[in-house]
């Protein structure tokens, strides 16, 4: 028992270790200075109460923007007590820290989600699965890559990846009670993982076939999905201040941009 806690301790240090060291000091991919913006856009619209305005882009990318929003009111506060002038993303020695600062912050979400992960993991397929799974996803060269970007797509997978998990975990349980709560937090990770990246919305093709496997076409079936989706929208729509306000144009634009999300732009040749 103390070998698994000790096995499983130093893969997490790794995994620390190796998406912090040198953060901040090291590329700044092409999409952070874009995420950061409109993060600042999003906490000033939803500070004016401008609600609409926290619609930024079709990702629609709330959960990252909600998250640097923190970030950038903490660091802007630490710099009113602690600095001489309050700095902007503009300026050179700034950028660095916030952008590091904000990276870490991310990184430490992405670490707990692996942490809830390894523990649903360990209790569907044991502690000898759980650790390869936290082994390669600690050093598996992509995902440090990707890790170490300010962007979508990390914090997409882990939430959508922990949703499957949650449902994998609720409907191999004796009684799958609609109530439990492995079924919820399923729908509001799948909720949160949308928030994030509309393409996370893919996942709802194997979380319905879960449900369809568990109860085939019945009247229970019905009232699983329905109380899914029902929990899976309430977070996106709370969650999404825009909703708010103007609900149809958020999602009309969103869907839109499935088929255009890059019509105009020299990416639409590739």
């Amino acid at each position: 028992v103390l070998k698994q806690k000790y096995i499983i301790y130093i893969l997490f240090v790794i995994f620390f270790l190796v998406r912090i060291i040198g953060v901040g000091t090291d590329i700044s991919n092409s999409d952070a200075a874009r995420w950061h913006r409109r993060s600042l856009r999003f906490a000033s619209s939803f500070a004016s109460g401008n609600l609409a305005e926290t619609y930024q882009r079709y990702h629609p990318g709330v959960t990252l923007m909600w998250i640097e929003s923190f970030v950038s009111y903490g660091l802007t506060v630490y710099q009113q007590l602690f600095m001489d002038e309050v700095k902007t993303l503009e300026n050179s020695t700034w950028y660095p820290i916030t952008h590091g600062v904000s990276k870490v912050i991310l990184t430490v979400i992405i670490g707990t989600l692996l942490l809830y992960q390894y523990a649903l993991i360990k209790k569907l397929y044991g502690s000898e699965v759980a650790n390869i799974y936290v082994f390669f996803v600690s050093l598996e060269p992509y995902m440090i890559g990707i890790n170490r970007w300010f962007h979508l797509t990390s914090l997409e997978n882990f939430l959508v990846f922990s949703s499957l998990l949650s449902l994998i975990f609720w409907s191999k349980q004796e009684s799958t009670n609609l109530k439990n709560k492995y079924f919820i937090i399923s729908a509001v990770f799948f909720g949160l993982g949308v928030l994030t990246k509309m393409s996370a919305g893919i996942m709802f093709i194997p979380l319905f076939l879960i449900l369809w496997k568990r109860f085939g076409i019945t009247k229970h079936f019905a009232k699983a999905l329905a109380i899914y989706a029902f929990c899976g929208f309430a977070t996106f729509f709370i969650l999404f201040p825009a909703m708010w306000i103007s609900p149809v144009t958020v999602i009309s634009n969103m869907v839109l941009a499935l088929f255009g999300s890059v019509k105009g732009e020299i990416r639409e040749t590739v």
